[in-house]
């Protein structure tokens, strides 16, 4: 065997070892993404979560106290795939008050957040997407 080839076998493990931690993780196509939630012209959300869903894809993230949330910060390899998502908010309720009523026993209250609102978001790399959203309005009867 010549000497370049005895070489060349030699350091190539030194050279895998050193190469794969920069390799590693990247070959998914996932990205993260973070942001802050927050009611509309008001403080942060601090509970709740977030979904962004396609017609074939969907990922959510629970929002923190402080408002923030991320998607893919769970374990290596957790992400979002590029592409066009619509994001919705699942915020947190106002308990309901008085006497449970036998109508409604699964009342969770009234919710805080409008959530038939939505927004569209365009995801290409790794990106904060900040939220407002509009507080519950209750609908005149």
């Amino acid at each position: 065997m010549s000497f370049l080839r005895q070489a060349w076998l030699a350091t190539l493990p030194i050279f895998i070892v050193s190469v794969l931690p920069f390799v590693s993780g990247c070959g998914n196509g996932k990205i993260k993404v973070s942001g802050k939630v927050t009611v509309e012209g008001g403080g942060p959300v601090e509970s709740g979560s977030v979904m962004f869903s396609s017609q074939t894809y969907a990922v959510s993230g629970d929002i923190q106290k402080d408002g923030t949330y991320r998607l893919g910060e769970i374990k290596d390899g957790d992400g979002i795939k590029p592409g066009t998502y619509r994001v919705t908010v699942s915020g947190p309720y106002i308990p309901p008050t008085g006497p449970p009523d036998p109508k409604k026993p699964y009342d969770r209250g009234t919710p805080l957040l409008n959530e038939s609102w939505s927004k569209e978001v365009t995801v290409e790399k790794s990106m904060t997407v900040d939220l407002a959203v509009p507080a519950y309005v209750p609908s005149a009867k």
